[in-house]
């Protein structure tokens, strides 16, 4: 059953101590091996054959931007300052003014490819989770780069849902940020609300991808600017999205061509993005409202990644971090690049901080090692593609 409307509110700290009620925990221990292995000094390789990483195919920003908002989350071992490094580095050379270039070539060189709204939505959502995350090796570039984008706005929704999201992250640990207002007040009016249809309450005529980020600016934002109304829209665009996405107790994602409501809704392929974005929503939600309801939802997207999905395969090493890029009705597909990596760290981090257990391949909790530890920060952690024999650990 989809979740409903919560019947109470937790009260909203105000001050230094609004981190609680509005975003997950600082750090999380993530397997982070495989995302190692995707990256150089330059970035994160845009693709991979199998697990081995393609540095001939270039870097793109938004991966980039994508792994320094979950290496923000992981702690602050080496070689989590180590990746964070890298990848700030790389967004710093792909600035151009208030946009980002989207792409570096193998050599280090930047094709002249700027003004994607793509782009800097994604950017400004990873830049707001760093700083959000309070590692002070990064913060001072991370707020930087984010006062020097903040003039964004785009046509395209969901690159204005990100930037509000990361926006709404900067808040609440930087209430009085100037930069971060102005992203959230203006653009808040651009967010996408629902429709009165009831049968189709969603903004669009189909469905696309990374949905949950539509719902999720709606919460950031009613979060970060006390507004009600939004959050209400948020939390009911949410529930509906969950309402189509749940089929006899698994996720069944939209699949990445999109569907709408005049359609056959076809089941294949689906993206670990897709579920990513839904349970940052729900982690967001469970933030805002308590509700245990979202709450049973992130479980059931960590329980996709583990095969408890349409196809019945599991998609995730989650010794290693690595993760198929697409589940489709044979199973997973070859390739575990840096997009699908990402999406399955955003997934963990979100389940830890619910209380949740994370799946292991060994048998235990990554809790048992405190973050920053060499285990915690995925120093000791063999890469085995490919196991299936994953349990819950508590």
């Amino acid at each position: 059953m989809a979740p409903g409307l919560p019947r109470t509110e937790r009260p909203r700290p105000s001050g230094s101590d609004r981190r609680g009620a509005h975003a997950p925990p600082v750090s999380s221990v993530l397997p982070l091996d495989h995302l190692d292995r995707l990256t150089d000094a330059r970035g994160v390789a845009s693709a991979a054959r199998g697990a081995v990483p393609r540095f001939d195919a270039g870097y793109l920003t938004i991966d980039v931007a994508g792994a320094l908002r979950v290496v923000a989350q992981a702690g602050d071992g080496p070689r989590a300052r180590a990746l964070r490094r890298t990848y700030v580095d790389h967004l710093l050379g792909a600035q151009e003014g208030p946009d980002f270039r989207g792409r570096r070539n193998r050599d280090g060189s930047w094709p002249i490819l700027v003004g994607d709204d793509r782009v800097t939505g994604r950017v400004l959502w990873a830049l707001g989770g760093a700083i959000a995350s309070g590692h002070d090796d990064v913060h001072d570039d991370c707020r930087r780069l984010f006062d020097d984008a903040a003039a964004f706005h785009a046509v395209d929704g969901r690159a204005n849902a990100l930037a509000v999201i990361g926006a709404s992250d900067v808040l609440t640990v930087l209430p009085q940020d100037a930069a971060a207002q102005v992203v959230v007040r203006r653009l808040a009016d651009r967010l996408a609300r629902p429709r009165p249809d009831r049968s189709w309450p969603w903004p669009e005529a189909r469905l696309g991808r990374v949905n949950g980020v539509l719902p999720e600016a709606l919460l950031a934002a009613g979060g970060a600017l006390g507004d009600v109304s939004l959050v209400g829209s948020g939390l009911g665009l949410l529930r509906w999205l969950v309402g189509i996405s749940v089929t006899d107790l698994h996720l069944s994602l939209a699949p990445v061509d999109g569907w709408g409501l005049d359609e056959p809704r076809a089941r294949f392929d689906q993206s670990p993005g897709e579920v990513a974005a839904l349970v940052s929503a729900c982690a967001r939600a469970w933030a805002l409202t308590g509700d245990p309801s979202w709450r049973d939802v992130i479980e059931r997207g960590v329980a996709w990644f583990a095969g408890e999905n349409d196809a019945g395969r599991a998609m995730a090493d989650f010794d290693s971090g690595a993760c198929h890029d697409r589940l489709r009705s044979g199973g997973p597909s070859r390739n575990r690049g840096p997009e699908a990596t990402i999406d399955l760290l955003t997934v963990l981090h979100a389940a830890t901080a619910v209380g949740l257990p994370t799946p292991t391949s060994a048998g235990r909790s990554r809790d048992e090692h405190p973050a920053g530890s060499a285990e915690a920060d995925g120093a000791a952690s063999p890469s085995r593609p490919g196991r299936t024999d994953l349990r819950l650990v508590s």
